[in-house]
């Protein structure tokens, strides 16, 4: 019986592999099963993505990168600066002030002071068939477009702002020559007179 207890044990070991210099190589470790592997909270990972863009957001503003290229670029491209439909010089908001304290000064048209300088577009006017207009008003319509400057109001009506191309700059003159309000830079004129008042509508604008 101890005969073939010793065999047996005998056998065992020789089903072991043996490193060189007699050393028994260590048992591998268990393969981890799919249990064992962390798993993914779709609610913690859609907070902590939250988290990382509300951090890279305020790092940008700081760091002036809101609104250069690359990823700031496509971030702030909604929340850049706005060119306005009319931009009004700085000689031009002054002469609006000057105009209009005066106006106040000598009692308004009919008891009424004026507030701001009318800008608009007549039709069938000038050489060109359309011509700016400048007038002082002390109404402020619904569909009106108030651009301040300085303390300064330019009033459009909608029509008129219909002939102005985005960007369309009104401009004060005062020289020898002239003296007045004109536009400049109207990317819907096809045309104008030397003097800038008449202009021609380029036909996209006309439809």
């Amino acid at each position: 019986m101890l005969a073939r207890e010793a065999s047996g044990v005998v056998r065992a070991r020789k089903t072991q592999a043996v490193e060189p210099g007699g050393a028994t190589p260590p048992p591998h470790p268990p393969t981890p099963t799919h249990s064992d592997e962390p798993t993914l909270d779709a609610n913690a990972t859609h907070s902590k993505m939250l988290r990382m863009g509300s951090v890279l957001t305020t790092t940008m503003m700081g760091s002036g990168m809101a609104g250069v290229g690359g990823v700031g670029s496509m971030l702030w491209r909604g929340h850049a600066t706005r060119t306005p439909h009319v931009v009004v010089s700085d000689a031009s908001a002054k002469a609006v002030k000057e105009l209009v304290g005066q106006a106040i000064d000598e009692g308004g048209e009919n008891g009424q002071a004026p507030v701001a300088l009318r800008m608009g577009v007549a039709g069938g006017q000038g050489c060109h068939g359309f011509a700016y207009t400048f007038e002082l008003t002390h109404d402020i319509n619904d569909d009106d477009e108030v651009f301040e400057k300085d303390g300064a109001k330019v009033v459009v009506d909608a029509v008129s702002l219909s002939c102005l191309g985005k960007g369309s700059v009104l401009e004060h003159i005062n020289t020898i020559r002239k003296k007045g309000f004109e536009v400049l830079n109207n990317n819907l004129a096809d045309s104008e007179c030397g003097c800038k008042v008449s202009f021609a509508l380029k036909d996209e604008a006309l439809l």
